[in-house]
């Protein structure tokens, strides 16, 4: 098998705009920043709040306001790198069991709190401590936090652990640190109204409406922001957000129809952005559950979801079937491996083979493009000897089922976070801290590869490892993982600054309006 071991390009945009628009980094460096005005953006979904001690979670919506206001100590960059956010350095010992982290000065929260070493061993120590059932994989190797000095901190670790950088730079729930004195002050006012040390202020959170941002005037980025309020309009249907970006209403939005991504490529008004290294459309199996505790009937599935056809027809060439766990264009693909694909008469066989009726309930997103897919799927089992009905919830229900367990089948997305996979491959697939997988699957053998990747120093033998676990995925019919699909973001052409990001989000810190 041939290893990538260059991290390089990881996340690499498509930038793709009518009349031949050059890359945006160039054109922007060509303009003079403007300040002042509002951004409207179009998310897909109602947030579900920003105190993960009450919701457990941050959906993709809610990630993009929390972003916002709240920063990591480290975050990833555009090329899948760690950067410094509220930390300057990442040293770690020769032995890989800790680290030495070195954190910005003259930082204060919203509410005047100053950030400093003691604010990073309160942060850790509530997040180490939640006893909720929060998935904390992305640092499950953490052991402690200890304060050095005011603004020195040293990361003890569990055991050698190689990724400990990229992993503490993941974008989410673990990193995001909100002020203390409004956590314990109170926790309820905090999950509706977070207070970080951001570019912009939460101001208002009008429920099923909009969350209204604006403008930190002491951020510690001297210039950041230019905008002078962000506005995140919800938008559940596809439909309403592409007409309302059309027609100027909205000037940011995610497009997930692919009808609409092909005729907003071609139209001037427009400017398509595509991530590189995309999100996978999966289907997740409740391994648990009956009737997918049996792994025939996973595999069965798998084999009947005629992946390079919906590639074209459904998708329009806007995603690509899967041969791993991560796309081609990411340098933690997997080639060569033996992944299970379409084969309709290998799905009738196993079906054949179970000898007893197979019925199932898909639970999936209200809306159009996700009824649609449901539908196909449901038709697919069908023609391979299988009955499924359809379950409708919004999004915030559909991920407390699969946090929880609660479904047979269910929509899910196995999202790339810039960091190296390990992360990613434990929260979907793996165990983290006594937690199940998104998949409740059996872990152990999963489990056991990535801690033995973590003591490992060289990084094309972890990437073997890696690939090990994706071969696993595949024998094993965890999950049905369809398609890589980028999440593109579809913008007016007077917004500028518009970066690519690990978490297929929309940064707001730097992007300005030429208007």
């Amino acid at each position: 098998m041939k290893l990538r071991t260059s991290r390089a390009g990881l996340f690499a945009i498509a930038i793709t705009a009518a009349a031949g628009l050059a890359a945006l980094g160039a054109s922007g460096a060509a303009l003079a920043q403007k300040s002042g005005g509002t951004l409207v953006i179009g998310p897909e979904a109602e947030f579900n709040g920003f105190n993960v001690a009450i919701s457990r979670t941050l959906n993709t919506n809610s990630l993009l306001p929390a972003r916002e206001v709240m920063e990591a100590l480290f975050s990833i960059d555009e090329n899948g790198q760690p950067e410094p956010e509220l930390a300057l350095s990442f040293d770690m010992a020769p032995d890989l069991r800790s680290a030495i982290i070195k954190l910005r000065q003259g930082v204060k929260f919203h509410d005047g709190t100053p950030f400093n070493a003691d604010v990073v061993v309160w942060h850790y120590n509530r997040i180490l401590n939640l006893k909720n059932g929060t998935s904390i994989t992305s640092i499950e190797h953490l052991d402690s936090i200890e304060k050095v000095d005011e603004y020195t901190v040293k990361a003890n670790f569990k055991l050698p652990w190689a990724a400990a950088h990229s992993s503490m730079a993941s974008p989410g729930i673990t990193a995001l640190i909100g002020s203390p004195t409004a956590l314990e002050k109170d926790p309820e006012g905090f999950h509706r109204k977070p207070i970080g040390t951001g570019p912009f202020i939460l101001k208002e959170w009008r429920s099923g409406d909009r969350v209204i941002l604006e403008k930190n005037p002491n951020y510690w980025q001297a210039g950041l922001p230019y905008l002078d309020q962000v506005v995140y309009r919800i938008m559940p249907d596809g439909n309403t957000r592409y007409q309302s970006l059309r027609a100027g209403e909205v000037d940011i939005a995610w497009l997930s129809m692919p009808q609409q991504v092909v005729e907003a490529k071609k139209d001037a008004g427009l400017v398509v952005y595509a991530q590189g290294a995309g999100t996978s459309h999966a289907y997740n199996f409740n391994n648990e559950k009956p009737p997918f505790d049996d792994a025939r009937v996973r595999a069965a599935m798998i084999h009947a979801f005629n992946a390079p056809v919906l590639a074209k027809s459904y998708y329009l060439d806007t995603a690509t079937a899967t041969k791993a766990v991560f796309p081609e264009d990411s340098p933690w693909f997997c080639p060569n491996l033996d992944w299970r694909g379409y084969d309709l008469e290998k799905a009738k066989s196993l079906v054949k083979e179970v000898g007893k009726p197979i019925s199932f309930t898909i639970t999936t997103i209200s809306t159009p493009e996700w009824r649609r897919m449901s539908g196909i799927i449901q038709q697919m089992a069908k023609e391979a000897g299988m009955d499924a009905k359809i379950e409708l919830v919004d999004q915030t229900e559909n991920l407390r089922r699969g946090l929880t367990g609660d479904f047979q089948m269910n929509i899910w997305r196995v999202n790339p976070n810039g960091a190296e996979p390990s992360t990613t491959l434990s929260f979907s697939f793996g165990s983290s801290r006594g937690t199940k997988s998104a998949s409740r699957n059996d872990p152990t053998k999963i489990d056991a590869i990535l801690q033995a990747s973590q003591a490992e120093p060289n990084l094309a033998k972890r990437i073997q490892m890696y690939c090990d676990v994706n071969q696993l995925i595949s024998n094993d019919a965890v999950m049905l993982m369809g398609h890589h699909t980028p999440l593109y973001s579809v913008a007016k052409p007077y917004v500028k600054g518009v970066r690519k990001d690990s978490l297929n989000g929309i940064r707001t810190a730097r992007i300005w309006l030429d208007k």
